[in-house]
């Protein structure tokens, strides 16, 4: 009889194979808590990196870190997979981009890079448009519920759509300060002309130097007149004008019985021509110091707007890195 007997081969195979099995997911296992300690070292230490180069404004560098730090590593890849598969309207939106959410998020900052580049060539309807877009593929991520990048693109937009406003108002500066220069330089003509027409009434010449276009009497019977060559300023009386007019060898002739009445009707109408032109020309002259002004005041909200799209984008990187 025999005593002894053989082990069942079956049942020892089997529990070889539960061994292996269960080492094997072990393995896996520790080797993912491995991994995943060590990536989350490796992100923090990017985050870090990626922080750095924005705040050089390296853009390039800026980008290239980033995607690095969302590309999806061995068991993200394995997880996306099964829970991708788990759940269809996950897979859905995936199908519906063509890229993970990972993979997008890189897609999607590079885009908004673009915007500060756009935004500093002037394509302003472009950037906005490409904005768009972004905060589109952002709602279909559920990215928006973030209120930090909500936030970001809401300011962003605001202030493209701003920038585009002041930087055509900047365009017309120099347009309006062309006008302004041309009126200045019609006003003083028109002057010119006022002092000839005075001249010839008189019977004397204007003064005619240049700069002293706008030159008028300042006081006496003549006060608010072109100035015309060799008359005197200050004669207070009409009988006085008169004797200096015979000096210079000037003279008024008028053949009516109200010679006086025209005479200083003609004097008071050419000291209103005269009064009107100056005041247009210091308005004009006004005009154009407050638009100089204007035109400092709107090239720093340009380049303030500028500086305040790209430290939203930076803010918005770094809230999708998060």
């Amino acid at each position: 009889m025999n005593y002894y007997k053989l082990p069942n081969n079956t049942l020892t195979l089997k529990s070889g194979y539960f061994v292996s099995g269960i080492s094997l997911v072990l393995i896996f296992l520790f080797s993912t808590f491995f991994e995943i300690i060590i990536n989350y070292c490796k992100s923090s230490v990017s985050f870090e990196l990626l922080r750095q180069e924005i705040n050089k404004k390296s853009y390039d560098n800026a980008l290239k870190v980033s995607i690095h730090r969302l590309e999806p590593n061995i068991p993200n890849k394995m997880l996306s997979f099964i829970f991708y598969s788990s759940f269809p309207t996950l897979t859905q939106v995936a199908k519906q981009k063509h890229l993970p959410h990972n993979l997008l998020s890189s897609k999607i900052q590079n885009q908004i890079f673009s915007i500060g580049s756009l935004a500093k060539r002037g394509d302003f309807e472009e950037a906005l448009l490409e904005l768009k877009n972004i905060k589109k593929s952002l709602s279909i991520l559920g990215l928006l519920k973030n209120k930090d990048i909500n936030e970001s693109i809401n300011n962003t937009y605001e202030l493209l759509d701003s920038l585009r406003i002041e930087s055509a108002n900047y365009g017309t500066f120099d347009t309006d300060k062309e006008d302004l220069k041309s009126k200045e330089i019609r006003l003083k003509r028109r002057h010119v002309l006022l002092a000839e027409e005075f001249g010839i009434f008189l019977s004397l010449k204007p003064l005619n130097e240049k700069g002293k276009e706008l030159e008028v009497y300042k006081s006496g019977v003549l006060e608010g007149l072109p100035v015309l060559k060799d008359l005197k300023d200050d004669i207070a009386t009409l009988p006085l004008l008169k004797e200096e007019l015979d000096k210079i060898g000037g003279s008024v002739n008028i053949q009516a019985p109200n010679a006086y009445e025209i005479f200083t009707g003609r004097l008071l109408s050419l000291k209103d021509s005269s009064k009107q032109i100056r005041n247009e020309y210091e308005q004009a002259i006004k005009s154009i110091t407050l638009l100089d002004k204007e035109k400092i005041q709107t090239k720093d909200a340009i380049k303030n707007k500028k500086f305040d799209i790209d430290e939203n984008i930076s803010k918005l990187i770094l809230a999708l890195n998060k």
